[in-house]
């Protein structure tokens, strides 16, 4: 599936992506980050949004 939606129908743009850059987007933004990968696929959760500026 997951060449598919890369490739012919362009759904994601994420084969490039990894682990480390995921953690480090949403710890950007989030205090409160949990990732786990099934398969792969990571699954997360991300809570309380940091405040602009803080």
């Amino acid at each position: 599936m997951n060449s598919l939606f890369n490739r012919p129908i362009k759904l994601f743009r994420n084969r490039g992506d990894d682990l480390d850059g995921l953690h480090t987007a949403l710890t950007a933004v989030f205090c409160e980050v949990e990732i786990t990968v099934v398969g792969t696929v990571a699954v997360f959760a991300a809570r309380r949004p940091l405040r602009p500026g803080s």
